[in-house]
């Protein structure tokens, strides 16, 4: 049964959403200085701390591990990999929108989460949006880049339904998430990227502002938030808000970084906002509601049927 998304939680998509989108603009600056691995394993490094304070109890140690492969190691690990590579701005953001469809999709297929017409509408009017901003961007990829993005966009959606069926503690499943990736994280960063210990020596305060940010801010704030919504709506009617992703990081860019963009980007932006706004409109008369009235009207005229002598 789809449930109407309360006022303060769509307050709580949005400010995830914002997050998440920030997180891209400060990932992208930090994977300039620190290799894709290592800077994802010391974002999870800086969730580890609050171990002690939130224990986790109600989730089996199996959706947990399964949890920190798919959005710990191959998500993140995935798109940071990718922007490494050099996989444009633009490609990175288009997957990894891909993920709202591929969630919507197996939560219809496991979940029997059907969505409506008006989300399945709004998810294709905010997609060309975000097709015109990736035109504006670019479209710069390599096969390796690409196929991380590939994996990171399946990684995050059957992330997503693992967490929508363990329903654990937001702040609990996101701290333990997070410091159970920092070991594979660490061991490919070890194998594969080279001597970290002289890019540690070499980071600058603003290089480990981006770290604490990706983990705290985007990690342990956005993710808890993003889980309290995966754990009380339907992810057909949730999923849609993180098409926002890219709206939010054109504003961060104008924002700090200072960027221009042409009006077709804007145009993409507006695309992206009324596709949402679609997703979350009523339509009293869809054809699941006409389908219920005459299937109601029926069985009134079966009831007065019967009781006529």
């Amino acid at each position: 049964m789809h449930k109407t998304i309360e006022k303060k939680d769509i307050i709580i998509a949005l400010a995830s959403t914002a997050l998440l989108s920030l997180n891209v603009v400060t990932s992208k600056i930090g994977v300039d200085h620190f290799p894709p691995f290592l800077f994802a394993a010391l974002r999870f490094l800086t969730c580890a701390p609050f171990l002690y304070f939130f224990p986790i109890r109600d989730i089996s140690m199996k959706d947990l591990l399964l949890i920190s492969l798919c959005i710990g190691f191959l998500y993140l690990g995935g798109i940071n990999f990718a922007l490494y590579s050099g996989v444009s701005a633009g490609i990175t953001i288009l997957f990894a929108q891909l993920s709202v469809f591929i969630t919507i999709l197996l939560s219809a297929v496991f979940l029997k989460d059907i969505p409506k017409f008006n989300q399945l509408a709004g998810i294709f009017v905010g997609f060309i949006g975000i097709f015109v901003i990736c035109l504006v961007k670019g479209f710069a990829a390599n096969t390796l880049g690409m196929l991380a993005l590939f994996i990171s966009a399946f990684a995050y959606a059957v992330g997503t339904l693992l967490v929508k069926r363990a329903n654990s503690n937001p702040f609990a499943l996101n701290i333990w998430v997070a410091s159970i990736s920092v070991l594979p994280t660490l061991f490919i960063s070890l194998l594969f990227e080279g001597n970290i210990l002289e890019t540690l020596s070499s980071t600058t305060l603003s290089q480990w502002g981006t770290v604490l940010f990706a983990g705290l801010g985007s990690m342990l704030l956005a993710g808890a938030g993003w889980t309290y919504l995966v754990n009380k709506y339907t992810l057909s009617s949730i999923s849609p808000f993180r098409l926002l992703t890219p709206v939010f990081g054109i504003i961060f860019a104008v924002i700090i970084l200072r960027e221009s963009y042409p009006l077709a980007m804007w145009i993409g932006a507006s695309l992206v906002m009324g596709g949402l706004v679609i997703t979350q409109l009523k339509f009293p008369y869809s054809s699941m509601n006409i389908r219920l009235r005459r299937k109601m009207s029926l069985q009134r005229h079966v009831l007065i049927l019967k009781r006529k002598p």
